[in-house]
């Protein structure tokens, strides 16, 4: 078992969808499933049922995508921390999401900002509505997102967020001094 099979794993329990994990993880559908199904014989057990064009977890498939999504998270984590002791300081990658208003008020400051004071921090800008964001920022695709707060207590992937928080931190929002890597992808009010 390595990461990048617990990478498929989790592909197709977000999608249940072979097509659309496939397009996520850029695998033929046969490449996956034979992923899938090696885990699944190293584990003897199934980890979906498989029904026609219907995929769902079982009970087993449920606590691997659980814990799966740690490990995954802290593998991430730990070659981000690497390649960060490995530059000098001052350079790296910085993803930034940016909704509808947060683009056309600050592409051009934060661009003009990281040019002129890290010039060696790349700046890489996403655009999309809070949804896309909040899953972006989910799946570890943008360090950080501006979007309207007012849609975060409607929108879907702020439960998955919520969800995410309560499961890795005791009590995220309640405790500013937690040093966390997830905390630094939150949530901040700008007066």
């Amino acid at each position: 078992m390595n990461i990048k099979k617990m990478q498929h794993v989790l592909a197709l329990a977000e999608h249940l969808n072979f097509s659309r994990a496939c397009a996520d993880v850029h695998l033929s559908q046969p490449a996956l499933s034979r992923s899938i199904q090696s885990i699944e014989a190293e584990l003897g057990v199934n980890l979906f049922d498989r029904g026609g064009a219907k995929v769902a977890l079982t009970p087993y498939g449920k606590v691997f995508v659980e814990r799966s999504k740690r490990i995954v998270f802290e593998a991430n984590e730990l070659v981000r921390d690497i390649a960060l002791a490995q530059k000098e300081e001052g350079t790296g990658e910085l993803s930034v999401g940016l909704g509808p208003t947060g683009a056309a008020l600050l592409v051009r400051p934060i661009l003009s900002h990281f040019t002129s004071s890290t010039p060696g921090v790349f700046v890489n800008i996403k655009h999309g509505d809070v949804d896309s964001l909040l899953s972006m920022l989910l799946a570890e695709r943008v360090d950080l997102f501006v979007g309207d707060v007012a849609r975060l207590a409607c929108c879907s992937a702020s439960k998955s967020l919520a969800s995410a928080c309560s499961e890795r931190f005791s009590s995220p929002l309640e405790d500013e001094k937690l040093d966390a890597p997830l905390m630094s992808r939150m949530f901040m009010r700008i007066p």
